[in-house]
C-alpha cells in the first residue's frame, strides 16, 4: 500500500511562464534572479491543478518534493509548499543525484518506509528508472491528467 507521494518540482509541480523554453527551471531562476526588479510569479507557474488534487490528498497520505535545485526556497513558492508537503528533500541533502538509485533508499530510510510504499513521480525517465531499481512505485510524469489518473490508481481505496 503507498503510504507516500514524491513529486519532481520542476516541470511536474513548477513550469516558466513561457512555453518554449526547454532548459533548467533552476538554471533559469538563477539568472532571473539576478535582476534588480525580479518577481518568480511573473515568470513561473506552478501546475495548479496538479496542486489542487495534492491538496485533497494531504491529510491522507505523506507528500514530499525531492529535487535538485533551490528554486522551491522562493519567498513566494516556499509558503505554499508548506502547506502541503512534510518536506522537501533535495540532491544535496540526500547525497545522490536523482538518476541514481541510492538517493531513493536513502529517502525511503528517512520516511521510515519500505520502498514498496512510496510512490515517485518526475518528468525525467532516468529518474523515474532509478527510483524503480530502489524498488519505488513510479509513474513517468508526461500530463497532469495522466498524473492524476496514475495517482488514483495507485491509491485505489484512499482517493
Amino acid at each position: 500500500m503507498i503510504k507516500a507521494i514524491i513529486f519532481d518540482f520542476s516541470r511536474v509541480l513548477l513550469n516558466a511562464r513561457d512555453k518554449k523554453y526547454t532548459d533548467s527551471l533552476n538554471a533559469l531562476y538563477k539568472k532571473l534572479s539576478q535582476s534588480e526588479n525580479f518577481t518568480s510569479l511573473e515568470h513561473f507557474e506552478f501546475n495548479q491543478k496538479l496542486l489542487d488534487f495534492a491538496t485533497g490528498l494531504k491529510e491522507k497520505i505523506g507528500l514530499y518534493i525531492f529535487t535538485t535545485g533551490a528554486i522551491q526556497e522562493d519567498i513566494y513558492f516556499k509558503p505554499i509548499l508548506a502547506g502541503i508537503f512534510k518536506w522537501i528533500f533535495t540532491v544535496e541533502e540526500v547525497g545522490f543525484p536523482k538518476n541514481n538509485s541510492e538517493a531513493y533508499k536513502v529517502i525511503a530510510k528517512k520516511l521510515s518506509l519500505e520502498p514498496e510504499e512510496i510512490l515517485f513521480i518526475d518528468d525525467t525517465e532516468e529518474n523515474v528508472t532509478a527510483a524503480s531499481e530502489a524498488s519505488l512505485k513510479t509513474v513517468h510524469f508526461v500530463s497532469t491528467d495522466q498524473v492524476i489518473n496514475d495517482i488514483r490508481s495507485s491509491l485505489r481505496g484512499l482517493v
